[in-house]
């Protein structure tokens, strides 16, 4: 199943190997308290330390999200790591993470020995991909090994970009060994075949759990995935994890599976806290009763066993492996045992090992007669990348000589058609462009200050390039298209729209990456998120005259509608802020608190030069008595000569 150069392919005696490994473990009070991932990483770094490579590891650690947080630094798992392997693994300690100290420390390696990066998160590219801290990190190495399973489906600078800078690139015994078991558990699975999925996203599990559903006899959802489909079934949830957007998705998925008799067990009780801390009050509920200001935490003790008894009937028995437990010997002269149609050929299957017995259909002139059949696409593994160009797979065969069609559907999907009568596949299906699919954000809050409101996203979306944010007075804005405000071409995972008049607003989010051609590809929106605006935004003010007189600037202007006071700067320059034309660098001067009623403001023995004048209207209509401001005025230039 692997079709990877391992470890065991290369040899990387004097050279400088980078080792991307999941050393993602939890800490409390700087201890770890789980050091199994630490463990299952030693395998690939003895190997290479007895090839006497110069070994690089790197690894995140939580989600710092692109900035140094001392919580999260793997100087602890150095520490461990050296004990584990019985020499020094030197921590490189750098914020930049490829900083002087981290080539300092690489430059001084000798044959054999151990140094570990800062959490390559510390980086904000790291999670985008992004070519320049890729090509930092290949900098240090001659050789790449990925040996991190859990985070292999991440596009990320240190398991993906660097691949492109470095000329070696195999994964390690983890990987190896992951792929060889999931591989052969899903394509030959002994019955009954159980398998167990958490996390705390439904939206992230869509295809796999669709997928499965094709496959297992029974299917386990716990986590905080578990909480949606404990809402869709009519369940209180508290203040649990739910993905509101998802309800219909898993009533859909719970149907799938009453059709196809799969057991799909979920959690018939909790364990639920009123605050997600260590010292929290707990007790244990049944499905949907868990009561408002608490939130499910665990499954139950009925769930405990309802799940062993599951996973107790699950086989898990050997996998015979070709040329290992037993060899095919095909008399296949004159024979097309590649292109769809009915063949003869005559065969023998030998078991070798503890596997003595053997199956020969030569003799007597016997023979088997076989059929190899179109297979569709639909019953095919099928990619697509960036660049359309499509992969075909069955187990552990790949297609490269079929003619596809490729078809970019501009959602991020294409579709994959057999063209020209193909040899061996027929049909079409949809699949995700990679690396261009980007999920649909989670808005956690929205946290609303006089007249301006801050839409939170829950997390960073992976694969996203950007967002975009809308709020509207219609709860239907998507569809209708009616925004009351939008903000494109977010970096980050908040935005702030300024000047919302009172009222009651719906807030909306979908990122997006973009595709070969530098165009946009959306994900799915996010949920809705309501939200309401007590404050009353004044208007804007209009500057209708602006008389210089040696030193003094005087600005003469037009009161506003719901104002009670202004205030007047003078910038040296101006520049766009989120869309709106701003005075800038206005230091001291500036005329603040003007009362309602003022139409003037003086500015006495102001410099020379030439200053940009601007000002806000403002009231004091929000809750805190804070003033809620205006958009800027008019801009307007005053030159002292």
């Amino acid at each position: 199943m692997l079709n990877k150069k391992s470890v065991d392919d290369i040899n990387v005696k004097g050279q400088r190997v980078l080792v991307r490994c999941d050393f993602n473990v939890p800490l409390q009070d700087g201890k770890i308290t789980d050091e199994n991932r630490l463990v299952a990483a030693l395998p690939t770094i003895k190997k290479l330390i007895a090839d006497g490579g110069k070994i690089i590891l790197c690894s995140h650690l939580g989600k710092p999200k692109g900035e140094p947080k001392p919580e999260l630094s793997l100087a602890p798992v150095a520490v461990r790591l050296s004990e584990l392997l019985g020499q020094e693994v030197k921590f490189a300690a750098d914020d930049n993470v490829v900083g002087e100290n981290a080539k300092a420390a690489v430059a001084a390696m000798k044959d054999g020995d151990v140094v570990l990066l800062e959490n390559t998160r510390y980086r904000a590219e790291e999670t985008k991909n992004e070519d320049n801290f890729s090509k930092e990190l290949a900098s240090l190495a001659d050789v790449f090994v990925n040996d991190a399973f859990g985070t292999a489906h991440r596009a990320h600078c240190s398991n993906v970009g660097v691949t492109k800078y470095v000329k070696t690139a195999v994964v390690g015994y983890l990987m190896q060994k992951e792929i060889d078991f999931l591989g052969n558990a899903v394509n030959n699975p002994e019955r009954p075949f159980v398998a167990i999925l958490g996390g705390a996203k439904v939206s992230s599990k869509i295809s796999v759990i669709n997928n499965l559903l094709d496959k297992v006899d029974t299917l386990i959802i716990g986590g905080g995935m578990s909480y949606t489909f404990s809402k869709a079934m009519g369940g209180h949830i508290g203040k649990s994890l739910c993905e509101d957007d998802y309800l219909q998705y898993a009533l859909d998925m719970m149907k799938k599976a009453e059709e196809k008799g799969v057991k799909l067990l979920l959690p018939v009780d909790n364990r639920i806290g009123d605050n997600f801390s260590n010292d929290c009050n707990i007790q244990v509920v049944k499905r949907g009763e868990i009561p408002d200001g608490w939130e499910g935490m665990d499954i139950g003790p009925e769930t405990e066993k309802l799940f062993a008894d599951a996973v107790k009937d699950a086989k898990t028995g050997d996998i015979l492996t070709v040329n290992k437990d037993y060899k095919i010997r095909v008399a296949s002269e004159g024979y097309d045992t590649v292109n769809a149609g009915v063949t003869k050929i005559p065969f023998a299957i030998e078991g070798l090992g503890k596997y003595k017995n053997n199956y020969v259909s030569m003799k007597d002139g016997k023979q088997l007669t076989y059929s190899i059949d179109k297979k569709d696409l639909k019953d095919c593994t099928v990619s697509v990348d960036k660049n359309l160009k499509a992969t075909v797979s069955i187990d552990n065969i790949t297609e490269t000589k079929e003619n596809f069609d490729v078809k970019d559907n501009g959602d991020g999907t294409a579709t994959v058609s057999v063209v020209d009568g193909g040899k061996n596949y027929t049909g079409s299906v949809n699949v995700e462009i990679g690396g261009r699919k980007v999920g649909a954000p989670m808005i956690s809050n929205v946290k609303v200050v006089g007249n301006k409101a801050t839409v939170i996203l829950s997390d960073e979306v992976d694969g996203a390039s950007g967002y975009d944010y809308v709020i509207s007075t219609d709860k239907d804005c998507i569809t209708n298209k009616d925004y009351t405000a939008v903000n494109k071409n977010q970096a980050k995972t908040t935005t702030a729209f300024k000047y919302v008049d009172k009222g009651t607003y719906y807030a909306y989010c979908h990122a997006w990456t973009r595709d070969a051609n530098g165009k946009k590809v959306f994900g799915e929106w996010s949920n809705g998120f309501q939200f309401s605006v007590t404050a009353t935004t004044p208007d804007a003010p209009v500057i209708t005259d602006v008389k210089v007189s040696g030193s003094t600037i005087k600005v003469t202007y037009r009161p506003a509608a719901n104002a009670t006071g202004y205030d007047v700067v003078l910038g040296t320059s101006s520049k766009k802020d989120n869309g709106e034309l701003r005075p800038y660098n206005y230091g001291a001067h500036k005329k603040l608190n003007l009362k309602e009623g003022t139409v003037t403001a003086t500015f006495k023995k102001v410099p020379k030069g030439t200053w940009t004048v601007g000002m806000h209207a403002f009231n004091r209509t929000s809750i805190d008595n804070k003033k809620v401001f205006s958009p800027w005025s008019n801009l307007e230039t005053a030159k002292v000569k």
